[in-house]
């Protein structure tokens, strides 16, 4: 696909996000009413989103256990002051919290008994600055990912992980979101005519400290890729920049500009899930008649866009 193409697209994408948001002004702040300390001790639930992230505390800062997929069965067993977050216990007994926002829960969640977390305080991130004057932000641990952003010197880091061989770092700039950087780059020192292997932030902490991110490259994954006029698809985005607009352009040979299909916004973890139906006529009232369909799915700025085959039974 040319690059004219890709640019195209996303344009598209772009308006149509952007004559939603005219369409659609945010809805208004609803306080919730105080949660009351509930009695009921265990009670079921299952997963209503594409993939749930299951931790060690009540919040998105303690530490991933598992993940676990939409309509998977869980035990809940207690749930925070708030009731924003409940301990669950799964059929392979891992325990853990996940938001009380992406469950189906068989009873009120205010109705489970509040149960004090006895997880550790999770240890600050920790933070850098970066020393070169300019320094390149992908999208995966490699210069062959997409970049992300230019960032400059003096720039403020958290350091998320890092790669085994410690070559790549994981961060999250401010106003930037999350991406990859080298640790060391070459460079020509005054005076001598050699490169010269240098750092590229300050930090106190120990690189070696940081965990080993896996499976970090972006990804897009269908639900189903084999669909009939009407059938619903699910596409899961993860390891994507956090805080991104994205959305799904449905082409084809024929049509190979193709329509936005699914918008959505990934999570501060890089994570979103989009749905939609899928149509059996195109935009100006043309049936689909190609059974070899694409899905390009991205971030409205470029910096990621990854393309799935779909097809079309009719």
């Amino acid at each position: 696909m040319k690059s004219s193409k890709v640019v195209h697209l996303l344009s598209l994408a772009v308006l149509v996000l952007a004559l939603a948001a005219g369409a659609f002004g945010p809805a208004s702040p609803v306080e919730a009413a105080p949660a009351l300390e509930g009695t009921t001790t265990e009670a079921s639930a299952t997963v209503a989103t594409g993939r749930l992230n299951v931790r060690t505390g009540p919040g998105v800062n303690y530490t991933i256990v598992t993940r676990i997929d939409l309509g998977q069965s869980m035990t809940l067993t207690g749930r925070n002051l708030s009731a924003t977050w409940v301990r669950i216990r799964l059929p392979n007994s891992i325990e853990g919290w996940v938001s009380a926002r992406y469950i189906q829960a068989s009873i009120p969640i205010a109705d489970l008994v509040v149960t004090s977390t006895t997880s550790p305080t999770p240890a600050p991130t920790p933070t850098a600055v970066v020393t070169v004057s300019q320094l390149q932000l992908r999208a995966g641990p490699g210069a062959s990912y997409n970049l992300l952003a230019t960032l400059g010197q003096n720039q403020a880091l958290a350091l998320l992980g890092r790669t085994a061989d410690s070559a790549w770092v994981k961060v999250r700039a401010a106003n930037v979101g999350e991406g990859w950087m080298p640790a060391r780059v070459s460079v020509r020192l005054p005076g001598n005519e050699n490169e010269t292997a240098v750092m590229t932030f300050q930090t106190t902490a120990q690189l070696s400290s940081l965990p080993v991110a896996a499976n970090s490259a972006p990804r897009v994954s269908l639900s189903n890729a084999r669909v009939k006029g009407a059938a619903p698809v699910y596409i899961t985005i993860e390891n994507f920049p956090a805080n991104r607009d994205v959305a799904a352009v449905l082409t084809s040979p024929k049509v190979p500009n193709g329509f936005v299909i699914a918008t959505g916004r990934t999570d501060a973890n890089g994570y979103a899930q989009l749905f939609f139906r899928m149509p059996d006529m195109w935009p100006d009232g043309a049936a689909i008649t190609e059974s070899d369909l694409s899905l390009a799915v991205g971030t409205l700025d470029g910096a990621v866009l990854i393309w799935n085959g779909l097809t079309f039974l009719g």
